[in-house]
């Protein structure tokens, strides 16, 4: 690509057809009713709840009470998590603006979102949401939330330099802007290196869906 014409509308095409959409898989979020009622699926609470019914049955009020705030208050905690984590899913897939200013051929123009490409020139200011993951050109006093992908409430700010560090983390890598962050200041330039389920919105979406949740101690007992 070139830094200062992008890529021929030819080669985008190419690319396009090669790569995919930059798009992001539509996650089927769970219904409310659905996140509590899996909180009364384990094993344990099964127990403790047949522990609570024997409570009752033979005269023993006040534990089965203690028992039930147990159940009740531990579903209450597993619902707002879940919960959370649910919203946090969705956020990684949501939709946002449709088109993005892209230079191509030397014509810097609104494009649809969906047909960016590894190599297109990308021009971002403040108010956009990054479309895909790209290496800063330059900047003017360029500042990105990413929120999104790391949870640092603060706006980061971006510069052009080279990273001369390996195993870096995402919320230090100062060079680069990624798909779903918000830019809060400034503007720049970028060559997309990364788009759809390859970068790195995509990349936690695809971890979150194929993560088990794994046993407790209690549970394996």
């Amino acid at each position: 690509t070139s830094a200062d014409a992008g890529l021929p509308g030819d080669e985008a095409l190419r690319r396009l057809a090669s790569d995919g959409p930059n798009a992001l898989e539509n996650i089927q979020p769970r219904s409310r009713a659905s996140i509590l009622a899996d909180q009364f699926q384990s094993l344990p609470v099964a127990m403790l709840l047949g522990a609570a019914s024997v409570s009752i049955l033979t005269g023993g009020a006040v534990e089965a009470a203690v028992i039930l705030a147990v159940v009740g208050l531990n579903a209450v905690i597993g619902y707002q998590t879940e919960s959370r984590a649910e919203r946090t899913i969705e956020g990684l897939g949501a939709k946002g603006p449709r088109t993005a200013q892209v230079t191509r051929d030397g014509v810097k123009a609104a494009i649809p979102v969906r047909e960016i490409v590894p190599g297109d020139l990308l021009t971002v200011q403040r108010g956009d949401v990054v479309p895909a993951d790209a290496r800063l050109l330059s900047e003017e006093a360029l500042t990105v939330s990413e929120a999104l992908l790391t949870g640092e409430s603060a706006p980061i700010q971006k510069t052009v330099d080279p990273i001369e560090r390996i195993k870096v983390p995402l919320g230090a890598r100062s060079n680069m802007i990624y798909r779903g962050t918000i830019v809060t200041g400034g503007g720049g330039r970028a060559i997309v290196v990364a788009t759809g389920s390859l970068t790195q919105a995509g990349r936690i979406q695809r971890l979150v869906g194929a993560t088990l949740t794994p046993e407790t101690p209690l549970q394996r007992e």
